[in-house]
């Protein structure tokens, strides 16, 4: 196998076979280390097939008998012992997030932090085991690239057994770590809860699901949180895709796990990685919290490693059948998504979002190497008429934006439909003054806004939106790469959120908003979702950002664009 491939993390997927005309696997960190095995450290060598800085740290000019000495020549078990590491530092970082947090009652730590704990122990993991292994870092992960073909089935065990094994490792380091905030939190009585549905510390190790969660609710959300992860890091590592650099893999996919984590997690902790949460769980056991297994009458610990591998199978083959498959064949031609002055891409089209910054990021990588990632109609709209898209491709492209936004809904509903009839009591109202839960889905007005207030307020954001995200693609502007458009389109929705969603939400994208009212109304809260603010409110978001994202693109034209030397 080809070892440099793909840097999955916790989640990353690991491809295989360089022929293969549509595998991951074309999209290594470096040049597969057994091509080089001959001379790899000698002293002449750096440890990369590229050119290293002359000030740069080079092992075989440290100690080169000791470096040939331990040197192994096997490419799996060079594999191994790189998922082995990488796996540990993933839940070092993570449980040890999720302690400070818990020890030292959120006053060191909370739910953000912990989410982040969580992205940057992928981050890193990735980065110590991305050019060895491909860095799965997650018996999910490895599963799905044996089904997809992209890794040898004779070392998934091999792979598996370096991950538990590396995350039991992990979780022992992290008891040792705070073995004497633990004894003085507990008392030194390692207590859980099941009547009362507290697991205690014994959270800092695995997974536990919240009270409203069933069964069936969670199993659900590892399939989705796992298949959604899956799906995000087959796109950031297909290189027929939006180009992301190596260098830049370990970023974008902990930027995804941040963004499950943020969404997703309040359910049940977005464990997603079978051994993430079965070796710490046996760690909690083994150090006196005697129901760890036994959690919900033993209907807990099975499902964050069943539901994973199924989700992340799914998530392969979704993006396979939806994107991959149908690149053009190597050796063809395949269109950049780059948008120069003269022509922002007729055949595609520009990036645009849908609300929050992980969300904009995901769409952006999954989509833009196709169509353009518009993922919002006012942004194809703009482009069609200022000569950027092609009309006769409106209709499609609305089509599919607003079918995604409602499939995205029913999602969500799935997800956390247990949650919101254990706080609604199953009655879903809408006050005057309060949306209520279906806020959840589409955004409503604060009471204070009027209706002229609304649409300055669109009419501004949508703009900002479409004039900053002209100045991302304009190659002869500040000549962003195609892999890091995701990156700046993320953080310009986020700065629109953290800057105008106090009014209303920041009703930038009609997809994001309709779609999602739409099925708020078939499910129960009716046509108030529509008829809220006496009518006045449901239109703005729908009409408006079209009229402002045009305005924001001919107004960078104007002032940018049409200046630039020919």
């Amino acid at each position: 196998m080809e070892n440099r491939h793909q840097h999955a993390s916790n989640e990353p997927l690991q491809p295989h076979q360089r022929h293969h005309p549509h595998h991951f696997a074309a999209r290594e960190i470096r040049q597969d280390m057994d091509d080089r095995r001959s001379h790899h450290w000698k002293s002449t060598d750096t440890i990369d097939s590229q050119s290293t800085p002359t000030n740069s740290i080079r092992p075989s000019a440290m100690a080169p008998k000791l470096m040939k000495m331990i040197r192994v020549e096997a490419p799996l078990l060079r594999e191994i012992m790189a998922e082995f590491l990488g796996t540990f530092i993933l839940v070092l970082f993570g449980d040890a997030s999720v302690a400070q947090s818990k020890l030292s009652n959120e006053a060191n730590g909370d739910f953000f932090s912990i989410n982040w704990g969580w992205a940057v122990g992928v981050m890193m993991g990735v980065l110590v085991a991305g050019g060895v292994s491909g860095a799965h870092l997650n018996p999910a992960v490895t599963l799905a690239m044996a089904c997809a073909g992209r890794i040898a089935l004779i070392k998934v065990f091999f792979y598996w057994l370096a991950q538990y094994l590396g995350a039991f490792a992990a979780a022992a380091s992290v008891l040792g770590v705070y073995s004497d905030a633990i004894q003085y939190a507990s008392n030194g009585t390692l207590t859980m809860n099941n009547e009362l549905n507290d697991p205690g510390l014994a959270g800092i190790f695995a997974t536990y699901p919240a009270h409203w969660l069933s069964v069936a609710g969670g199993l659900g959300d590892q399939i989705l949180g796992t298949m959604l992860l899956l799906l995000c890091i087959c796109a950031i590592t297909d290189k027929k895709n939006t180009q992301i650099p190596s260098a830049l893999v370990p970023m974008y996919v902990g930027f995804t796990i941040l963004g499950i984590g943020v969404c997703f997690g309040a359910n049940c902790g977005y464990a997603l990685n079978p051994a993430r949460d079965l070796s710490p769980r046996l760690i909690s056991l083994i150090a006196g919290w005697d129901q760890s297994f036994s959690w919900n009458n033993y209907n807990w610990f099975w499902i964050p490693i069943v539901g994973p591998h199924i989700g992340a199978i799914l998530g392969v083959f979704i993006y396979i059948a939806f994107v991959e498959a149908h690149w053009p064949e190597d050796g063809d031609e395949v269109v950049p998504m780059t948008v120069p002055r003269a022509n922002f891409n007729k055949e595609r089209g520009e990036k645009i979002q849908n609300m929050d910054m992980e969300s904009v990021m995901a769409g952006v990588w999954v989509a833009g190497g196709v169509s353009g990632a518009h993922l919002n109609p006012a942004m194809s709209f703009a482009l069609a008429c200022i000569g950027r898209f092609q009309w006769r491709k409106l209709p499609v492209y609305w089509t599919a934006q607003y079918i995604g936004a409602f499939a995205a809904s029913s999602c969500v509903f799935a997800v956390y439909l247990e949650a919101i009839y254990y706080f609604t009591g199953g009655q879903f109202v809408m006050t005057e003054d309060d949306p209520g839960f279906a806020a959840v889905f589409a955004p409503y007005p604060s009471a204070y806004l009027s209706t002229t207030g609304a649409i300055i307020d669109s009419v501004v954001g949508s703009a900002l939106l479409l004039l900053c995200a002209c100045a991302i693609v304009d190659q002869q502007n500040c000549r962003v790469p195609l892999s890091l458009f995701a990156l700046y389109m993320g953080f310009l929705i986020m700065a629109l959120g953290i800057s105008f969603s106090m009014n209303c939400g920041v009703p930038v994208n009609p997809a994001r908003d309709l779609s999602p009212r739409l099925f708020t109304y078939l499910v129960g809260w009716g046509p108030q979702v529509f008829s809220y603010d006496n009518w006045m409110w449901f239109w703005i978001p729908l009409v408006i950002p079209h009229f402002g994202a045009t305005l924001g693109a001919f107004i960078y034209i104007i002032f940018i664009e049409a200046h630039w030397p020919k």
